[in-house]
Formats: C-alpha cells, sequence, structure tokens
C-alpha cells in the first residue's frame, strides 16, 4: 500500500505522448527560482462547461498580469504543473508572488479557443490533506492537489499567433532499469533546458542536464542509478517554453 500521497501521484504522474506538443502559451515564466506543484488526478478530469477535456488539451495557471506561470497537456492521465514564482532579483514581474491567487484557464486544442481568460466561470477545489495547501494562492515549494475543476462561459481566441510544436520528449528504455536508462529529447527551438531527476519523496538525486541546447537534433541522456536505491524515479525535463516529465523504475 502507498504510505505518501505524494509518492502515489509521482507513480501517477502523466506521462508525455513522445509526439510534438501543441500549445498556445508559448511564452510561460520559467526557472525563476522558486515555484510550487498543482497535481491533478485522473479521476479529476478537468472539464469545460461540464464536458470532459480532451486528450491534447492545456490547463495553464495565469499570473495577476494575464502571463502564463506554468501550464501542463491533458492526456487523460494524472497531471503535474509546476507554477512559478517571480524572480525577485529582477525588476520585471515572471511569475506569481506569494497571496496570489491561482487563476486557472484551459486550452480547447481541437477549437483553438481559450476559456476562463476573463476570469469569470472557474469552478476549482483543492484537497486539504497534508502535506497539501488547500488555499488557492500561491506559495513558493507549496502542494496542491485539484479536486474539482470546471470553467464555463465564453471562449476567446489564443493571445498568440496560433498554435506552435515545442518538444519532442522519447521514452526512457529500458524501463524498468538497472543501472541505466536513455531517452531523447527535441527541441523546435534552440534554448536553456535542465533535466532533472526526483526520487518518490521530490528530492533532487541528479542534474542531467542544465544549459543549452540546439533545435533539430535529437539530443540522448542516460539516467545512471548505481548509487540510488531501488524505486521509483521522475525525470523531470523544463525548457523555456515547456515543462514535461517522464517517471522511471529503477529495479535492483
Amino acid at each position: 500500500m502507498l504510505k505518501s500521497p505524494i509518492l502515489g501521484l509521482l507513480i501517477a504522474t502523466a506521462l508525455s505522448t513522445g509526439a510534438f506538443a501543441k500549445s498556445a502559451f508559448v511564452e510561460c515564466a520559467v526557472r525563476t527560482g522558486q515555484n510550487a506543484s498543482i497535481f491533478i488526478r485522473s479521476e479529476v478530469t478537468p472539464t469545460i462547461n461540464g464536458v470532459a477535456l480532451d486528450k491534447g488539451d492545456e490547463v495553464v495557471v495565469l499570473d495577476k498580469n494575464g502571463a502564463c506561470a506554468g501550464k501542463a497537456t491533458w492526456t487523460g492521465e494524472t497531471m503535474s504543473i509546476t507554477v512559478w514564482g517571480d524572480d525577485e532579483m529582477t525588476e520585471e514581474i515572471d511569475g506569481l508572488n506569494a497571496g496570489d491567487p491561482l487563476r486557472f484557464v484551459i486550452y480547447d486544442a481541437s477549437d483553438n479557443l481559450i476559456f476562463g481568460a476573463d476570469g469569470a466561470g472557474i469552478d476549482v477545489g483543492f484537497d486539504s490533506e497534508f502535506p497539501f495547501n488547500d488555499g488557492g494562492v500561491y506559495e513558493p515549494d507549496a502542494l496542491f492537489n485539484v479536486s474539482f475543476l470546471d470553467i464555463s462561459g465564453v471562449p476567446s481566441t489564443p493571445p498568440t499567433a496560433g498554435v506552435v510544436d515545442s518538444f519532442k520528449l522519447g521514452s526512457p528504455y529500458p524501463n524498468p532499469f538497472n543501472p541505466v536508462t536513455s531517452f531523447e529529447l527535441e527541441v523546435i527551438d534552440a534554448q536553456d533546458v535542465a533535466v532533472r531527476v526526483y526520487n518518490a519523496i521530490g528530492q533532487q538525486v541528479a542534474m542531467l542536464h542544465d544549459g543549452f541546447l540546439t533545435s533539430g537534433t535529437q539530443h540522448e541522456f542516460q539516467f545512471e542509478g548505481a548509487g540510488l536505491s531501488s524505486g521509483m524515479y521522475l525525470i523531470r525535463v523544463t525548457g523555456e517554453v515547456f515543462a514535461t516529465a517522464k517517471s522511471v523504475v529503477l529495479l535492483k
């Protein structure tokens, strides 16, 4: 039996489809130095006017200026969204401040429409079970577990000029593995990318890459677990315009 709600969510975290992910929000806050995590379980399917999301739709969190603070693509499985706080070392507001409300919008990818952009018709709830925060406002390092999310009302068109492809993350192989697993990452635009590995309680155990990646190339990475214990690990990939994750199992 799973003894930790965090472990259960990490095990169920949605995996990328391996295809290029499409997004209407191409400029999101990222790697500002502080963040929080939002989980949406597979059984808590977000809805638009009561209708379940299709795979490929996006759940997005905006800051008080309407800019993207974090996003994730719905796959029908449990998903996690990293929302980034403001970098206090810069004058520009580039994320959420402590106490800012978590403002959700949903991007309907098939119809290229955004719901909730006007801030109206958003119905969301959060679990209060420890260690989750049910206040619905941003705090650095906070964990949120959404219990329901429905957005209704009149949609709007995306603020960006169309939908773009951003990345392609391949499935790690072998998986389960011992002691090494490999995976490939391709980015559509050259950018800085961080590839980190976390254990089941959210501790970073490896940094596989932290720097510039060129576009149009399959970049191969390896995760070696020789010095780690058996269990579930989360490979988290964060770029300038995307963030995604893959889970792997180390069996010794």
